[in-house]
């Protein structure tokens, strides 16, 4: 992964170097600590008062606006985004007891091992349709989450967004795996 990294890295440095000048390299970064008690789990049960500290780290890097072509009169552009988080518990050396492991079950990883959260293409204007579609590993919240939510872990698939040609109608399309 670290070999992934390093290679994307490299690439977004040339990339941002090139002559295109509404090319954007963004780093982002993020860690959250916090304490975290749970009391009476189980009405009247003492034995399931849990108190530990939780860590989430992010590192993203995103290579926005890399022009393509000109179609239509509207400009084709390309993101490439990759984000890695990190969860886990710390000092924890047990594994988490109920109901939080089957909360943990939910991320590829909750041990404090970094994960792609997302790993996606992004494409605007395809075609010099007013479109823009996402490949990979991306965020993904359809309804408020009632519906559908990544739960910060990202969805694996496809996804189109845009204006379709009657009455100033917009259409979301998506297919997840």
């Amino acid at each position: 992964m670290k070999r992934v990294l390093a290679t994307f890295l490299l690439f977004a440095l040339f990339a941002a170097a090139s002559p295109a000048g509404a090319t954007n390299l963004d780093i982002t970064t993020e860690y959250r600590m916090r304490g975290l008690s749970y009391k009476n789990l189980h009405l009247g049960d003492p034995r399931n008062d849990h108190s530990f500290i939780s860590q989430s780290a992010r590192l993203g890097v995103a290579l926005n606006n890399i022009p393509l072509t000109e179609q239509n009169g509207r400009s084709e552009t390309l993101d490439i985004v990759l984000r890695l988080r990190a969860l886990g518990v710390s000092g924890s050396t047990a594994p988490l007891a109920a109901p939080f492991d089957r909360i943990a079950e939910q991320y590829p990883s909750a041990d404090f091992t970094p994960f792609f959260e997302h790993a996606y293409l992004r494409a605007h204007n395809l075609a010099g349709l007013p479109w823009e579609w996402r490949f990979g590993r991306q965020p993904l919240t359809v309804g408020g989450g009632l519906l559908l939510d990544d739960n910060g872990a990202g969805l694996l698939g496809v996804s189109a967004r845009g204006a379709l040609p009657w009455w100033g109608l917009k259409a979301e399309a998506f297919d997840v795996q």
